[in-house]
């Protein structure tokens, strides 16, 4: 039914080796497994999804969850006048979905639309495995960095913000696995359209916020636990947004990319 390849250093791509085939024709049950495995799985080759049939695939893994200002399916795109920093050209830092929801998403779902990597470059999706980032931790920051909690504040000014308190090392909810809930302070591209500001708890008198925030986030972005994703259209992709934290690389050139992404709750 399709081709199985693994990315690096981690996540598996399905390449649909039967032309026609609609991607649903994939067992649900299936991919689940695959994602549980491998935290991100990359579907090609299949055709894309109108709203209702997009929204259809992303139901059989669980709940979606609906925002009053969108519904399901939010269209990740360029706008001339952001409200928020996800709308527009620049980075977007890492961070989890549904930090300021009271229910955070098990799945992000995406299929793009048009891929900005055609016609102009840029625009790819970070994905960071947190358990692979603890692991390479010593004993001594690891207990550091379980010491640490992290206030977060940002203004609603699309469809999420507010004031959450999250400490830095968590655990996956399904599986019990620790993992790292972070939302990268320093974005150079984005620090005038709807900023984050944070406070850090928990570190010891010597310690300095500063630099204990960019070891994190130097972690975050060591090839080693990072995958970029760089789009084509037609492209699905399901991550676990429990074990991942994702962000995007700034868009250069065209910035026409168009990604539609839904999240799906535990089931």
């Amino acid at each position: 039914m399709y081709q199985m390849n693994m990315i690096a250093p981690f996540g598996v791509e399905l390449i649909n080796d039967q032309p026609g085939r609609p991607i649903t024709d994939i067992p649900a049950a299936e991919l689940d497994a695959l994602v549980e495995q491998h935290k991100i799985v990359l579907l090609r080759g299949f055709e894309l999804l109108e709203p209702h049939a997009f929204k259809q695939f992303a139901s059989s893994f669980g709940p979606m969850l609906s925002w009053k200002e969108f519904g399901e399916i939010l269209d990740l795109r360029v706008e001339e006048r952001p409200a928020n920093h996800i709308f527009s050209s620049g980075r977007v830092e890492m961070h989890w979905d549904g930090a300021y929801v009271d229910v955070v998403p098990h799945y992000s779902v995406f299929q793009c639309l048009h891929s900005a990597n055609e016609d102009g470059g840029g625009g790819e999706t970070l994905f960071s495995d947190c358990e692979r980032l603890l692991e390479g931790l010593s004993a001594e920051e690891f207990n550091r960095w379980q010491q640490v909690e992290i206030q977060y504040s940002t203004a609603k000014a699309a469809h999420y913000g507010g004031h959450i308190s999250v400490p830095l090392i968590g655990a996956h909810p399904l599986n019990g696995q620790k993992t790292v809930r972070f939302i990268e302070p320093e974005n150079e591209d984005n620090m005038e359209v709807n900023p984050v500001h944070l406070r850090v708890l928990g570190l010891d008198g010597k310690a300095d916020e500063s630099e204990f925030l960019r070891g994190i986030t130097k972690r975050i972005y060591d090839p080693d636990v990072m995958y970029a994703h760089a789009w084509r259209t037609g492209d699905f992709l399901l991550a676990d947004n429990h074990a991942l934290l994702h962000g995007r690389a700034k868009l250069r050139g065209n910035t026409s990319r168009h990604v539609q992404r839904i999240q799906v709750l535990n089931r």
